[in-house]
């Protein structure tokens, strides 16, 4: 289970565009540009927001053996770059900044490794508040003290079985020990249905409206040629 991007803010975007430039050429810039109206003008505007109180218990999950589950730190860059950031393809790419806040206080990554292989990443953020949920259209209004933001989570292509639910098990576990943490908040594309059901089996509940979409990118997005957009729009 794979959660929606969340896109780089307007400085990353300009070293990206000329990145892409110089290894892509004008094409790959068009491209890009056309994925980035998609993004702004409808894709994030489709995100469902959940939350899980930590006060309640989270569904059972059957725990395997074969699979470990722990709190990376900076000594796990090396074997993350090898294992797992060849397995990430286009806009899961976007997501290898983030280990560069591995060992900070407020952030937590938690990695599952079968097999003596890497698989398996989600990003905790304890204080959802600082967190790439701020880069949504989330309202700000409906944050609580005590917000954990889970996001974004990566699974190994390569691998099958019951892996994210038992990632999230053992995060549920370790927030309910940290005294400051009383709420998970995450997002799935409500273009996915099947991923918001899929939270719902494991007891998040939505937060209706929490990202409702403005009348102008209901406009614009009607305004634009959709031949500027994305195929995958």
């Amino acid at each position: 289970m794979n959660q929606p991007k969340v896109r780089s803010r307007a400085s990353a975007k300009v070293v990206e565009a000329f990145r892409t430039l110089r290894k892509e050429g004008p094409s790959g810039v068009r491209r890009k540009a056309g994925e980035f109206l998609a993004y702004h003008l409808d894709l994030k505007w489709h995100f469902v927001y959940l939350s899980f109180g930590l006060a309640q218990e989270f569904m059972r999950v059957p725990m395997t053996s074969a699979l470990t589950v722990r709190v990376a730190t900076p000594a796990d860059l090396g074997r993350i770059n090898a294992e797992l950031f060849p397995e990430m393809t286009g806009e899961q790419t976007y997501e290898t900044r983030y280990f560069g806040l591995l060992g900070q206080d407020d952030v937590r990554c938690f990695v599952a490794e079968r097999d003596g292989v890497l698989v398996h990443y989600s990003w905790v953020f304890l204080n959802a508040s600082t967190s790439p949920l701020m880069d949504t259209p989330f309202d700000r209004r409906m944050l609580r003290e005590g917000d954990v933001y889970v996001g974004p989570v990566f699974t190994s292509p390569k691998v099958r079985g019951f892996i994210y639910p038992q990632v999230l098990a053992s995060i549920v576990r370790y927030l309910k020990e940290a005294p400051a943490a009383t709420r998970i908040v995450l997002f799935v594309q409500g273009k996915n249905p099947a991923a918001v059901t899929y939270y719902k089996r494991l007891r998040f509940d939505e937060m209706v409206n929490a990202g409702a979409r403005p009348a102008w990118s209901f406009l614009l997005w009607k305004l634009v040629p959709k031949k500027l957009m994305s195929a995958n729009s």
